[in-house]
């Protein structure tokens, strides 16, 4: 990460690593840095919105048996090819795991807005709650659901690339010291 305690040139971790090692290379994390750019474009109220309703969502089915049986039941009937049984929370600072949420909810939305139906008729607060939940998956969410989807499908790809892209140029650079004369 790029916060001075790693960065620091006179008493980071970096300097601490180079005064052993000279020829060590500072890199910021690229997988970081694509990290906090993610968050700043999540600063967008449509996508802030989408990803705090499916977090609600997550909740509302996971602190109840009842209701999470029924999602259960509505991911057998209509998921069946589906490996998941339950929603997942999001992470507030990691995309990793948001991204997993993100794809988890697309994944199960026909089953998540068919129990949502149903326990619409249940009395009482997950009734009400239902509702609710059930009128906010409008055409606005699904929008911002699909392009979630596709920037977090993007950014797999994009920290697949640069973790081979760094573990070749740390291989590379390795050989290279193996094979040259030391510097002096």
């Amino acid at each position: 990460d790029g916060a001075a305690a790693m960065s620091g040139d006179m008493n980071g971790v970096q300097r601490h690593i180079m005064n052993k090692c000279p020829s060590a290379v500072y890199v910021h994390c690229a997988a970081h840095s694509l990290n906090l750019c993610l968050t700043k474009a999540a600063e967008v109220p449509e996508i802030r919105a989408a990803v705090t309703l499916m977090h609600e969502i997550a909740i509302f089915f996971t602190d109840s048996n009842k209701r999470l049986l029924n999602l259960q039941n509505c991911i057998d009937n209509l998921c069946p090819e589906s490996c998941r049984t339950r929603l997942k929370k999001h992470c507030a600072t990691r995309w990793v795991e948001k991204q997993d949420a993100v794809l988890v909810f697309q994944e199960l939305y026909p089953a998540i807005l068919a129990s949502l139906e149903s326990l619409s008729s249940w009395s009482g607060e997950s009734g009400n709650k239902a509702v609710i939940y059930t009128k906010s998956l409008d055409g606005a969410f699904l929008v911002a659901l699909e392009i979630l989807h596709s920037v977090l499908e993007v950014k797999i790809k994009i920290v697949c690339y640069i973790n081979v892209y760094v573990f070749y140029f740390l291989t590379f650079r390795c050989c290279l010291l193996k094979c040259l004369p030391p510097f002096k």
